[in-house]
Parts: structure tokens; C-alpha cells; sequence
């Protein structure tokens, strides 16, 4: 039989009405969009007849569901609330015993299941394998496959091994062998299982800077506020506001701490979210639609975060990171980020 291969959570969701017609042979299904108000993503509802009762779930398909969606369901649900369907394309046996762990009713495309709810109670277990989860095309400079270029490039002279490696980006162990393979094919990184080390800054660098869309990784929200001095509100801004949400500041101020070059036109930062009203009013901050002081930018990926460095007292992003963020947009910042670049603390 051949084996269907299962890219994302919207394939899952089309074959879903089908595998669960598989799993649950002679009893009634009726699978809906829901009203969005279950804590699911997905937003099914999954109803069926067994033994003359009619139960009903909130189906979440995960095409690859992972520890951290189960410890998600099982924290968010809430007291008398739909139960939870957590659907995927295949189970393996670490996560089907999460789920059991936690109560969770799960079920896969190959007719693996495990339910159990008040006068109901389904195991079914098979070796058959229809479907699995499709090889993602491998992408080195997604926001979040991007922690890893971060890393080697702000410490380019240590060596790694790869359980140090994810446990330092955040990356599962997988991903991070990937993007090694990957690495080490385009020559960008060196070394074996236990000690994997940058191997070209620059061409790195060069490939990251080529597929980087700045727009596309970041929410821009500009303000303004009447301190004459960008670097004393900065201070200011990262004192009051850093105890509720992360900030580490970049492109031309941070470049300038970093490598004097000239005046900062704008202080930009990223943030965790966005202040509120009374947070901005406590920090003397105003909304504009451009033309802002001060430009903070949310990340689609918080991996920006990481390799930080402090300087006068606040956070800076890695160098690499400075650099890339002042490449796509105006006043000077391409001939800022090209200075940096030559300067010899770079990425040290």
C-alpha cells in the first residue's frame, strides 16, 4: 500500500473526516467547524455514537504535534469545557503516553487511538503505517532555523556538540542535524557530533544577509517622545518597562555603542509586545504612523533575544543581528551596517 505523505496541519484536516470514519468503524460521525470558542486551533468539533452514547470533542489537528501542544491543551482546558481531540499523523509511543499521562483523547491517521471519558474507554494500537509527516523543505534562515546562525556567528570560536547546540537555540535536535548537514555542505560549519564550529563568518553571513526579509520578521509600531537625548530615553525606556517584557535594542544605536559612526537617527528596539496605553504613558511615549523617534519592533521569532550583550547598562542584539537589521532600511543604515561589519570587534 503506498504512504500518503502529510505536509501541514490543512492536509491533516482534510483527511481527518475519513481516518475517523477508520478508527471508529460503525459509528456515527459528524465532523464541523466549530464557533471558535474552544481553546482548539483548528476549530473542529467531532461528534460519535459509540455504544448507543453520543460524546463530543474539540478536535486540534497538529500535523506535528509535539510535547509542547499536549502541556498547552491539557494547562488550557478548562473545567466542563469541550474535551479535547488531539489528532496528528502519527503517534509515536512517547506521545501517546503523554497523552495518557495527562488524559488527553488522541488519535492518528493510522488508526492508532486512545480515548477514555466517563462510560468510554478506546485503545486501539497498530503497526500499519498509510500515512507520515512529509520532510519539510529544509529553510537555514527561517526566523526560527535563524537561532542557529545567530549562535555561531556571535561565538564563532567555540565548539559545539549538537545537544549543547539545541539546548542553547532552543531548536529540537532534529532540526539542529539538518541544519548542520546543511551547513556543512555549503561550508559554512565544520566538525563532527561533538564538536561543530563555525567555519566561515562571512560566507554565512553573506547567504544569511541574501535570504533575510526584515519586513517579513518583524511588527513595526513607531513612536515619538520629547527627551532630547535618544540615549538617556533609552535607558529610561529599558529601566521602566524591561521587568514586563524583553527589550534588547539594535540598528543604529546599538551599532553605534557597538562601533561609533555617527548621530542615531531613530532608537530602534525589539520588544516582547507592545507597551499598552498606561505603559506608554509612563515612559512619556506616543503612537505615530511615521516619522517616529523610536521605532519597536515585535519579532516573529523571540530567538532575537538570545545572544545579547549588555552595553552601558542595556541590551544590545548580536552583532550579526545589528548588522542584518540595518541593511534594508534607510538613513544610512546600509553604510552603518557595512561599517560595523569592517570593524574588528565585529561578531567578538
Amino acid at each position: 500500500m503506498k504512504i500518503q505523505s502529510i505536509s501541514s496541519d490543512r492536509e491533516l484536516r482534510r483527511v481527518l473526516p475519513e481516518r475517523l470514519r477508520h478508527v471508529f468503524p460503525g459509528s456515527r460521525i459528524h465532523l464541523s467547524e466549530g464557533n471558535g470558542k474552544t481553546e482548539s486551533q483548528s476549530n473542529l468539533v467531532f461528534d460519535v455514537n459509540l455504544s448507543g452514547r453520543k460524546y463530543r470533542f474539540a478536535v486540534e489537528a497538529k500535523a506535528q504535534l509535539q510535547h509542547a501542544d499536549i502541556e498547552r491543551v491539557a494547562r488550557d482546558t478548562r473545567r466542563g469545557a469541550t474535551a479535547p481531540l488531539l489528532a496528528t499523523v502519527r503517534l509515536s509511543d512517547s506521545l501517546l503516553n503523554e497523552c495518557r499521562k495527562r488524559k488527553l483523547a488522541c488519535v492518528d491517521c493510522n488508526g492508532r487511538a486512545w480515548i477514555e471519558r466517563p462510560g468510554l474507554s478506546v485503545f486501539r494500537d497498530t503497526n500499519q503505517v498509510s500515512f507520515r509527516l512529509a520532510q519539510p523543505v529544509l529553510s537555514p534562515f527561517s526566523p526560527k532555523s535563524q537561532r542557529l546562525a545567530r549562535l555561531l556567528l556571535n561565538r564563532g570560536d567555540q565548539a559545539w556538540g549538537q545537544v549543547k547546540l539545541a539546548k542553547e537555540t532552543g531548536l529540537s535536535l532534529g532540526l539542529i542535524s539538518r541544519l548542520l548537514q546543511h551547513y556543512e555542505k555549503e561550508g559554512w560549519a565544520k566538525g563532527r557530533r561533538n564538536d561543530w564550529q563555525l567555519a566561515n563568518r562571512d560566507t554565512l553571513l553573506d547567504a544569511w544577509a541574501a535570504a533575510d526579509q526584515w519586513s517579513r520578521r518583524v511588527d513595526l509600531q513607531e513612536y515619538d517622545f520629547l527627551e532630547p537625548d535618544k540615549a538617556t530615553f533609552a535607558g529610561r525606556f529599558y529601566r521602566y518597562l524591561s521587568p514586563v517584557f524583553s527589550i534588547a535594542y539594535t540598528q543604529w544605536l546599538a551599532a553605534t555603542l557597538r562601533h561609533a559612526y555617527g548621530n542615531v537617527p531613530v532608537v530602534s528596539a525589539y520588544c516582547g509586545r507592545f507597551p499598552t496605553t498606561d505603559e506608554e504613558k509612563l515612559v512619556g511615549l506616543r503612537r505615530v504612523t511615521g516619522g517616529g523617534k523610536i521605532w519597536l519592533l515585535q519579532p516573529i521569532d523571540p530567538g532575537v533575544f538570545r545572544e545579547t550583550r549588555d552595553v552601558n547598562g542595556i541590551p544590545l542584539v548580536s552583532d550579526a543581528q545589528i548588522y542584518l537589521d540595518l541593511l534594508q532600511v534607510g538613513l544610512r543604515g546600509p553604510d552603518q551596517a557595512d561599517a560595523l561589519r569592517k570593524w574588528e570587534g565585529f561578531c567578538r
